[in-house]
């Protein structure tokens, strides 16, 4: 909405009370219980339908250690090769995906490779190990892991674009900085104060730090970013390069709320957009 100053404001009062995950934290599978820097999340018990459908939930597919989509049938989500090139080899967050060779740091204790080969677990490249299982229990048909929703590193990263758009780039660079070299890169810096190059670099850090947890489409959007999958491991029919603002992006009103719904009309639909035609070569 650019009302810079009053994100910051509320970035900055939202964020009382909770604290980041730290370096430390972060050095094997996590995000599968409440944590210190959640604010807001979908919890979930092991009686709750969701989990008793036994595949039709969240863990099924974006876990790769738990009995599901991901860890069974190996429908891994993975991250884009061009995205984790991006990421410094001293940020702790790279190994929350395999490298090339099929290695991550975050790979100990319970998640060894000797007991995810175990499992049956396939070390592709760039295969995401964000996400542990229910109680780090591997190939667990348990998929009871809470849902993220809005955790306090987003505050961080709000209050920093939000100064830096809003007149005081020198003190966003310095909280988006603070904030990186605490709490997961100590030698992370940037070398201008410009608002664009911090907007920029704090939407570098959400694509990294959110990544999994369904943030991605609405920087995308507000950004006004392009999508260009071109060398980010994707299959050839799935290549695409969508302009920013395209009408493929913009999802359609169900026919049953025109319908039912007397504030809006055929005339409020969005554009009916042809599918992207894949990018080859």
């Amino acid at each position: 909405m650019h009302n810079y100053a009053e994100a910051a404001d509320d970035a900055d009062a939202a964020m009382q009370g909770f604290t980041p995950y730290s370096i430390d934290e972060l050095g094997k599978p996590s995000f599968n219980e409440v944590g210190h820097s959640w604010m807001w999340a979908i919890v979930i018990a092991e009686t709750d339908p969701v989990v008793l459908s036994g595949i039709v939930n969240w863990p099924s597919h974006v876990c790769s250690f738990s009995y599901g989509y991901a860890g069974a049938v190996h429908a891994y989500r993975s991250v884009s090769a061009t995205l984790y090139q991006q990421i410094p080899s001293t940020d702790v967050r790279k190994g929350w995906w395999l490298d090339e060779d099929g290695n991550s740091p975050l790979l100990v204790d319970e998640y060894s490779p000797a007991n995810c080969s175990a499992i049956g677990m396939s070390f592709s490249p760039y295969l995401n190990v964000k996400f542990g299982a229910w109680k780090n229990e591997l190939f667990t048909s348990t998929n009871a892991n809470p849902w993220p929703l809005m955790r306090v590193e987003e505050m961080y990263l709000i209050k920093a674009e939000a100064l830096a758009m809003g007149g005081q780039p020198g003190e966003g660079k310095s909280v988006l900085e603070s904030f990186v070299r605490t709490y997961r890169n100590r030698n992370f810096s940037l070398s201008s104060a410009s608002p664009e190059v911090i907007q920029n670099a704090v939407w570098l850090q959400r694509r990294i730090e959110f990544w999994g947890e369904g943030q991605s489409f609405f920087d995308i959007m507000r950004l006004k970013k392009p999508i260009d999958r071109v060398g980010a491991g994707f299959t050839s029919a799935w290549v695409y390069q969508i302009a920013p603002e395209s009408p493929v992006m913009l999802y359609l009103i169900p026919q049953s709320e025109i319908t039912s719904n007397d504030g809006i009309t055929e005339q409020d639909q969005n554009q009916i957009a042809p599918k992207p035609t894949p990018v080859r070569g």
